[in-house]
């Protein structure tokens, strides 16, 4: 036998076998995929999972169709039937064959491996082989298979293959198939279509590096593209040991879509997702960093080039007061390598730039580069090359203070309200400027009334010193004082005339005149009768109240001696005697020094009466008219130095007996000898009184006839100039023909 026709049929059989088998498995491991695919859509829609678990749970849809596949494809292909199983499985379907096919199929396979069959009869063997045969090429093996099974298996692969087709499809063509092959399948961050779409703040790739041990402030967005804003937001903490939601607060912003949580000295790694509405955010991974921080600033004031001042170093936490339009310089030195380093004041930012390279790394820089300094809080903010701001931060106050006009003050010496014309009027003044005085001088003005009508008004400046001049001012001058004579003559002012004026100090501020005055001084300008009248009634009133102090130094005199010959009563006990007497020993020791300090401010207004005589120059026709009698001898030689003298020696020792006197109130021999001292020193001050008030008398009088002799003179003078002046013939009206004829 040249060919087998039962192994032909059963190679026709196991290739039908295979199909059937791959069909059906394929059909079913489609529809396991679909069903897979279906589950982790709806999963993924409903729950919106994170990168993790979508990536476990592709882990997982693989590893799923992977084991359905082998499963359903691979192993079924792989499990190879025998050629005996499959006969059964044919004589299975045709029990008339009685067996017939495996029969032959056995004694062929006997025959062609011992050559004979044992026992048998060769004509039985070939009969049983050749029936075999022919019922092989009379039936069909197919049979065998199931065929509505294999209908149903096709069934089942259309179906799973047009699914598979479907998703595909939708994935190109639909935005909700294409979001979920992104999210789950390439694993990219796209979000599912929502009505809220959160952002957290500062999340970068997934990661947020925050300093190491400060407290940190994290922002979360309601994005633009939400259509729903008004959402009440958690945030989702997962840390070692443990996870936690805490809700956000709103940042009070009138869109309301900023929330914002604070965390407190983070030292851990932890990680966050924030939720709200219907978007859950992906997990940010939180990483740690140290943060930078200013290891040296310093801050100077540039100073304007007016001022001669080049710097000011800011020291201190501040607030500062800078000098408008200057500049402040920053200089400033970190910890770390530094990417960036600003000065912040408000909505202004400034750059400061980077000298030197990493190991010796700083920052330099002028605020503001162009224009003129604002006042405010000014921060330094620098940031490290990851991305850290420093956790400590760097803030002063500055405040813009104006360039002061010069501080000036002035005091007359010698000179009361009233003058003369031709007076030289003493001043005393100190001018000052932080930044230096470029002028000084004199504003003066003065009012004239003529015949009671008439008023003219007058104004001018007198320079007393300029900087940069031989004098007084310098261009580092920042402080004089010094004593002008500002002389009236060269005003060739009227009697009756109201004069003013002030001393006025200029500094160097170039937009604007700075300019600082004294206090403004009023003076009347009268005749010389006028003021010596004036001077004479004053001289009388100091010569009354040194008569007041002589009559309360006699009472004192008096009221020493009762106190010493004062004794107890029989009511009083020795404590509160001694205590009167000391009280009252007080008391005269203060009425004493009281006495001293009067007589002494006297002898001061007469110093400054003889000082307002020189300036006024009234002392130039008394000499003529008495030169023996001088004011400086009448008020120097004969009232002020005696006064100072009584006061220095007589009175100071008349106040320490009464004050020993005291000490000894309770030894009342001891206290009658230190009073009897003191009375001596008494008597010896009121002899002085009465000298000094003599020459004050004598004083008066002789000023009484001297100002009646010049006031004489002064007439007699006056009168000649008018004899003189009518006498004179206009020559305007001579008649030359009729007198010279």
């Amino acid at each position: 036998m040249n060919s087998n026709p039962i192994l032909q049929k059963i190679s026709t059989l196991r290739t039908k076998l295979f199909q059937w088998v791959l069909v059906r498995g394929m059909g079913q491991w489609l529809l396991i995929v679909v069903g897979v695919l279906i589950c982790d859509i709806a999963i993924d829609r409903l729950f919106k999972m994170d990168f993790a678990q979508r990536l476990v749970m592709l882990a997982l849809i693989g590893l799923a169709l992977a084991a359905g596949l082998f499963w359903k494809v691979l192993r079924p292909l792989w499990l190879r039937p025998s050629d005996e199983a499959l006969l059964y499985e044919v004589e299975r379907k045709h029990p008339e064959l009685k067996e017939s096919l495996l029969s032959a199929l056995q004694l062929v396979k006997q025959r062609e491996g011992t050559d004979a069959t044992t026992g048998v009869s060769n004509e039985l063997v070939d009969a049983t082989i050749r029936q075999g045969f022919d019922d092989a090429e009379n039936i069909d093996f197919g049979t065998a298979l199931n065929a509505n099974q294999q209908k149903i298996n096709w069934g089942l692969l259309t179906t799973g293959a047009l699914l598979a087709c479907v998703i595909g499809v939708g994935v190109l063509s639909s935005s909700f198939l294409n979001t979920w092959f992104r999210r789950n399948v390439l694993l990219t961050n796209d979000q599912w279509p929502q009505e809220t779409y959160l952002q957290i703040v500062g999340a970068d790739d997934g990661t947020l590096t925050i300093s190491r041990g400060s407290d940190h402030r994290q922002l979360v967005m309601v994005s633009d593209g939400s259509s729903v804003t008004d959402v009440s937001v958690s945030l989702e903490i997962e840390n070692p040991t443990g996870r936690s939601v805490m809700p956000m607060k709103r940042t009070g912003k009138p869109d309301g879509r900023e929330h914002i949580f604070m965390f407190h000295n983070v030292s851990s790694k932890f990680r966050m997702r924030a939720s709200g509405g219907d978007d859950v955010t992906e997990w940010v991974d939180v990483q740690l960093v140290e943060p930078p921080s200013i290891e040296k600033l310093t801050v100077a004031a540039l100073l304007p080039e007016y001022t001669g001042v080049e710097s000011e170093e800011l020291a201190g936490p501040g607030p500062f007061s800078v000098l408008r339009n200057s500049k402040l310089k920053f200089d400033l030195t970190a910890n770390k390598s530094i990417a960036d380093a600003l000065v912040l004041n408000g909505a202004n930012s400034t750059a400061l730039a980077t000298v030197g390279d990493d190991k010796n790394q700083s920052f330099r820089g002028l605020v503001p580069e162009s224009g003129g300094l604002q006042g405010g809080e000014y921060e330094v903010r620098i940031k490290s090359n990851d991305g850290v701001e420093n956790s400590r931060k760097t803030k002063f106050t500055v405040t813009i203070k104006e360039d002061k006009p010069p501080t000036v003050r002035a005091s007359l010496l010698g000179i009361s309200g009233l003058i003369v014309p031709r007076a030289t009027i003493p001043v005393s003044f100190q001018a000052a400027d932080e930044y230096g005085l470029e002028k000084l001088g004199f504003n003066c003005g003065w009012k004239t009334e003529i015949e009671e009508k008439e008023v003219v008004v007058s104004d001018r400046a007198i320079e007393i010193a300029t900087a940069g001049s031989a004098g007084l001012l310098s261009k580092a001058t920042a402080q004089v004082n010094d004593v002008v004579a500002l002389e009236m003559k060269p005003f060739d002012l009227l009697p009756g005339t109201s004069f003013r004026f002030s001393v006025v100090g200029k500094d160097f501020y170039p937009d604007a005149e700075n300019v600082g005055r004294s206090q403004e001084f009023l003076l009347r300008v009268v005749t010389e009768a006028e003021l010596r009248s004036d001077l004479l009634r004053r001289e009388i009133e100091q010569r009354q109240a040194f008569d007041q102090a002589y009559q309360a130094q006699l009472l004192l005199t008096t009221e020493l001696q009762t106190i010493v010959l004062n004794k107890r009563s029989d009511d009083q006990s020795e404590q509160e005697f001694i205590a009167s007497q000391e009280q009252a020993l007080i008391a005269a020791t203060r009425e004493q020094k009281s006495i001293g300090t009067r007589v002494v401010r006297i002898a001061d207004r007469f110093e400054d009466f003889l000082v307002e005589v020189k300036n006024n120059k009234l002392d130039e026709a008394e000499n003529e008219v008495a030169p023996e009698q001088k004011i400086e001898t009448r008020f120097d030689l004969r009232i002020i130095r005696p006064i100072r003298k009584m006061d220095e020696n007589s009175i100071a020792l008349a106040a320490r007996h009464m004050e020993h006197c005291r000490s000894l109130a309770s030894d009342p021999s001891g206290m009658e000898k230190a009073a009897a001292q003191a009375q001596v020193a008494q008597q010896e001050i009121m002899e002085q009184m009465k000298l000094i008030l003599a020459a004050m008398n004598d004083s008066e009088s002789f000023q009484e006839i001297i100002n009646q002799i010049i006031s004489i003179r002064n007439a007699n003078d006056e009168l000649i100039k008018r004899i003189d002046s009518d006498g004179k013939p206009d020559e305007g009206k001579i008649d030359e023909e009729s007198i010279f004829d």
